[in-house]
């Protein structure tokens, strides 16, 4: 078990409420969905609650490949897991699955993370500005051929059910590894960076969204699930109630 004294407490906790976030992000989702419930989840406060949860879980994990000795390894694990569950959204239903959801798409840029380390902060920034930029102007835009989703470049009636392309998110995680370079180069270890790091334990025990920041994937993996069946059984009693 990793030492928590030597890890950076805030980073989690951010990536805690990311997960919370998404957990009722998609507890919406599911209520419009399954049961029909009047929820626009595709704007407003929903659909800005979905995207913030995938913007700070994007920019933790820039952050945190700066700790990371093996980012190629882990890319290839998640980027694995995201594919087990395209197949596993596939054969629930073929008309929307997952083909390029956030797992993916952090595979992936984990996977390009060592070619990326490589560029100067300034050179970063100016790349992960573009890639905002380019990215947006192709969400507002079709093309003819279909293989270009996971650049951000979809054909007419794409869909997945969950969506996080390389352009314009490749910027947001970019930005990240600014982040870290300027707030936490000198504290690799987990003992120096932006903050002291005595307190960090006693903030992990006391801390509920540090705790869940640091379990992302498997309550990424595993709340879907549970949120589904705890609403077919609400719905069940529901039924029973009511006659």
């Amino acid at each position: 078990m990793a030492d928590i004294s030597k890890r950076f407490w805030e980073i989690d906790l951010i990536r805690g409420v990311a997960i919370v976030l998404m957990v009722i992000f998609h507890l919406l989702f599911d209520l419009c969905e399954y049961y029909y419930f009047p929820i626009d989840y595709t704007s407003g406060l929903p659909a800005f609650i979905g995207r913030m949860a995938g913007t700070l879980f994007i920019l933790t994990a820039g952050i945190s490949s700066l700790f990371s000795r093996s980012n190629v390894k882990r890319g290839l694990r998640v980027f694995g897991i995201g594919m087990l569950l395209t197949v596993a959204t596939y054969v629930l239903d073929q008309g929307l699955f997952i083909k390029f959801g956030i797992l993916h798409f952090l595979g992936l840029v984990m996977i390009l993370h060592p070619l990326l380390n490589k560029l100067k902060t300034d050179l970063l920034a100016i790349m992960g500005t573009i890639i905002l930029v380019v990215g947006h102007f192709f969400s507002q835009v079709t093309i003819p051929v279909g293989f270009l989703f996971p650049l951000g470049l979809m054909e007419l009636g794409f869909c997945s059910l969950d969506y996080y392309p390389l352009l314009p998110w490749l910027g947001v995680f970019m930005y990240g590894m600014i982040l870290a370079r300027v707030f936490y180069q000198e504290g690799q270890d987990g003992q120096g960076g932006i903050k002291k790091r005595p307190e960090a334990a006693r903030a992990y025990r006391a801390n509920l969204l540090t705790y869940i920041g640091r379990h992302s994937l498997i309550i990424y993996l595993a709340h879907q699930p549970i949120l589904i069946g705890l609403l077919w059984v609400l719905n069940q009693l529901r039924t029973l109630v009511t006659g």
